[in-house]
């Protein structure tokens, strides 16, 4: 019986489920097109987004060509194919982006049509994901559970109780005996404390959950982030009408956490960008400029993992810039770990 040879074409409703159990394959290279795909699961529309290669039931590769293009879990039969179907076509993507070798590999046959069109290549992007096994000290360095440079025997700050007074050495302490113990300081003292050089600026709060009626807060971070990180104005065309929809849509879900100081000013902001399986994929970091370099993004950073996991999945990922330095150091002192290269190519 005669076969027809395996082709591209859109996905329908009813494809879905192979094409999400192919994507799951691995959730942290595919969790941004994989969150795409599972939000439009059963509309009549994600073919206009989605195509794939191969049998219904046996997908060998999904193609996401929405605001992004990314292909995912493609055989090499199926990134050629994706590669010659996206050339017969004009692009309406704002970039390419996913792993490394399947975006150098559509690059092969678009770069030639495509390249004029290109504002930036963003070849490695290593992708990270916080290892369950690593804390941060207080000093905001990483420290594994396994082989901490405090002894595991040792427990944290308690008060002694007064039979302990044998334990506590009169000499040889490293801190000179004219200084006292550590106590609350009286509110007649703010003189005597800081208000510069801190880690973390004692006017700023914890990190949390940003309320949906912050938006007027948030909105500002954001732009500057998407301005920084893209290039791009995003209040540009619509007057910022879609991408404040966007961020209303983020802090509703309850995906924006943010730092904040005494003002309600946003120092510090992340959103969760991409859920997808058992995978958060952190997007949109940023710290307000004159407040970088004290430490407050890798204290935030750290804090991010443990909420992040408490309110929306087990495992957090997301990826940097390999030319980022700052950012790589704090994600380090976070418990971030390399597990993957992606790329990306914005137009």
């Amino acid at each position: 019986m005669f076969r027809r040879a395996p082709r591209v074409r859109p996905l329908r409703p009813a494809s879905t489920g192979a094409a999400l159990e192919l994507a799951l394959r691995d959730p942290v290279v595919n969790a941004l097109g994989g969150a795409r795909l599972r939000d439009l699961s059963g509309a009549l529309s994600i073919g206009r987004e989605f195509s794939f290669f191969g049998p219904d039931a046996e997908p060998e590769g999904v193609l996401w060509n929405g605001v992004n293009i990314s292909a995912m879990q493609a055989s090499p039969r199926a990134l050629a194919a994706f590669g010659a179907h996206l050339a017969e076509r004009g692009r309406r993507a704002s970039s390419i982006v996913g792993e490394r070798a399947a975006v150098e590999t559509l690059w092969d046959v678009l770069g030639p049509i495509w390249d004029s069109q290109v504002r930036e290549y963003r070849w490695s992007q290593p992708l990270l994901l916080a290892q369950p096994e690593a804390t941060t000290g207080a000093d905001g360095a990483a420290v594994s559970s396994r082989g901490p440079s405090t002894p595991s025997r040792c427990v944290g700050l308690r008060a002694a109780h007064p039979d302990e007074v044998d334990a506590v050495p009169s000499r040889g302490l490293s801190t000179p005996s004219r200084c006292g113990g550590l106590r609350a300081a009286h509110p007649d003292e703010v003189d005597a404390v800081p208000s510069r050089g801190l880690s973390t600026p004692s006017r700023c709060g914890g990190l949390r959950a940003a309320h949906p009626d912050e938006v007027d807060a948030v909105f500002p971070a954001a732009v500057a982030m998407f301005r920084e990180e893209v290039g791009l104005d995003p209040t540009l065309g619509d007057h910022g009408r879609a991408y404040r929809a966007r961020v209303v849509e983020l802090l509703r879900g309850g995906r924006t956490y943010v730092v904040t100081d005494t003002d309600g000013a946003v120092v510090f902001k992340a959103d969760v960008g991409a859920l997808f399986g058992p995978v958060a994929q952190i997007h949109g970091v940023w710290t307000r400029p004159d407040m970088r370099g004290r430490g407050i993004g890798r204290r935030a950073m750290s804090d991010l993992v443990t909420q992040v996991r408490r309110d929306h999945a087990p495992q957090v990922s997301l990826y940097v810039n390999d030319f980022n330095a700052p950012a790589r150091r704090a994600y380090a002192a976070a418990g971030f770990r390399q597990v993957g290269e992606l790329s990306t190519i914005l137009f």
